[in-house]
């Protein structure tokens, strides 16, 4: 189960594509004697579970519970014993669960925010359950996956609550293990309905919402930043540049919606150009986040008149062009970008740029979801870091992703060890993976950049020629051995870091095996 009220986190898996629940014949119910260790969370709800499936057994099996130091490493949760595995419940009962969760394995994971549950498939939403008319008592639901980590299967099983385990211990007995190999999905998300009113989780009263592979779905984006618009490129996208990106294995586009305030009103500078983009990536298939900006430049240089007048300008500037980019296929809408740069540029009062913050932000989300049914992205930079804890958390009300931007921009030439310092430790991806975790919100790189994107395609230093993919390895790095794992990377091109000399090639070589790995 996932135990309500406290904190629960998100993230994305490594399983192998293949993984589906008919294997279970063979890696668990018929596995040799021993070779399998059903995990006890020491929950009745999830133990009982553990009964139903491991009286489908054809052989004696090990059944452990996880505060045996023996088994289990009581600190992280990781398993000190060989072979495959059953779980039950989820990561705030099962620390193994939450173990493997923190590594990306599990195709299925559990967010949740001011208004639904989620059952996440990494970067995207798999279902969701409305928490106004949520009555545990009376309805549940429960997710029933199978997934590895190198040669171990792993299977789980897990609700929102502990009535949803126990009913997930049930259909997998009553039903699934009937016909166990027509179950050619990796996960089942099921619904429990107490038809008959009796309060007890019965097969009859199972039903799958949701179900599909065991992999998960990873924002692998391709920023440009507004230059290219500024510069009136056009086409911007060639066949051949779009062609290469996707053979690299970037999946998505992150767009600029480009907008300047004019008196008392934000003015749209590239809507039309936006479009006409929009529609061309569509047409190749690919997916399209479009996040807009408060100038023409970088957040820092926005000036505002006040807090007022922004605020009631942007919020109908992206109200507007949220609700029309839906139309035109648009998955990812952010309604702010760094705006807290906006905010602590304005002369502003630490005070009151705390106070705007955790006013505008979760307003600036719920105006934007008002128009717009995709997925919500907010992005952040390092100054996060300085505002106060209620100003942080307004940034994780209601959103699906967050983002954080971090990058070398600004610092100089830092050596290797200083790079690694930056996304390491300080203030790096690890430390915004536990923040995130914390919020119960999946997290991704918003932005990476290695040099300010106003430059390019201007020449860049020979600093960043010659450290481009030394400095790009450290951040892939750092991004895979943050936990939980993230849903996506954002790498900002704008056209020039590939065909830098001598390591722009290689660099792209070096992004493609590194989206192989998330």
């Amino acid at each position: 189960m996932i135990v309500l009220g406290v904190k629960s986190f998100v993230s994305r898996d490594v399983a192998a594509a293949g993984s589906a629940l008919n294997q279970l014949s063979t890696t668990i119910l018929s596995a040799p004697a021993g070779t399998v260790h059903f995990v006890r969370t020491g929950n009745i709800y999830d133990d009982s579970a553990l009964g139903f499936v491991y009286a489908k057994c054809g052989n004696p099996q090990s059944i452990i519970i996880q505060t045996d130091s023996s088994k289990v490493i009581q600190s992280t949760g990781a398993p000190v014993f060989v072979g495959n595995m059953v779980l039950f419940g989820g990561c705030m009962a099962s620390k193994v669960v939450d173990y493997y969760e923190g590594l990306g394995c599990a195709p299925i994971t559990f967010s949740m925010d001011v208004n639904r549950f989620k059952f996440m498939r990494g970067a995207a939403i798999a279902y969701s359950v409305l928490r106004s008319t949520y009555d545990y008592s009376r309805a549940d639901y429960f997710v029933i996956q199978i997934y590895t980590n190198g040669s171990r299967t792993i299977f789980s099983i897990w609700g929102i609550a502990q009535t949803g385990t126990y009913a997930g211990g049930v259909y997998f007995c009553d039903v699934i293990c009937l016909n166990l190999l027509a179950y050619t999905q990796g996960y089942l998300i099921c619904k429990w309905t107490d038809l008959n009113n009796d309060g007890i989780q019965q097969s009859d009263e199972i039903t799958i919402v949701a179900s599909g592979e065991s992999t998960r779905t990873a924002m692998k984006a391709l920023a440009l930043g507004n230059v290219p618009y500024q510069q009136e490129r056009r086409p911007l996208f060639t066949d051949e540049y779009l062609a290469k990106m996707k053979e690299t294995g970037f999946n998505t586009v992150y767009l600029a919606l480009i907008a300047e305030l004019q008196g008392s009103t934000y003015v749209a500078l590239n809507l039309n150009r936006l479009y006409e983009d929009t529609l061309r990536l569509k047409q190749g298939g690919w997916a399209v986040w479009v996040a807009p900006t408060y100038c023409r430049g970088p957040p820092m240089n926005a000036r505002v008149p006040s807090y007022t007048v922004f605020k009631t300008a942007f919020l109908d500037f992206i109200r507007t062009n949220a609700r029309d980019l839906q139309s035109y296929g648009v998955e990812y809408f952010s309604p702010h970008s760094e705006v807290e740069m906006v905010f602590a540029n304005q002369g502003w009062s630490s005070d009151e740029v705390n106070k705007n913050v955790t006013e505008f932000v979760p307003l600036a989300v719920s105006t934007v979801r008002q128009v717009f049914s995709g997925r919500i992205i907010t992005k952040m930079s390092g100054v996060i870091w300085t505002l106060s804890a209620e100003a942080v958390d307004a940034y994780f009300k209601d959103v699906d992703i967050v983002g954080y931007d971090l990058g070398l921009d600004g610092i100089g030439s830092p050596s290797e060890e200083d790079v690694r310092s930056i996304f390491f430790e300080r203030e790096g991806y690890q430390k915004f993976a536990t923040l995130a975790k914390g919020k119960h919100v999946p997290w991704m790189v918003g932005e990476y950049w290695q040099y300010s994107v106003g430059d390019i395609p201007a020449n860049p230093t020979d600093y960043v020629k010659q450290n481009e993919l030394r400095n790009a390895q450290i951040a892939f790095d750092a991004y895979l051995k943050a936990a939980p794992r993230g849903v996506g990377f954002t790498w900002c091109d704008n056209f020039a870091t590939f065909t830098l000399q001598p390591y722009g090639e290689a660099t792209r070589q070096a992004i493609k095996a590194f989206f192989g790995q998330i």
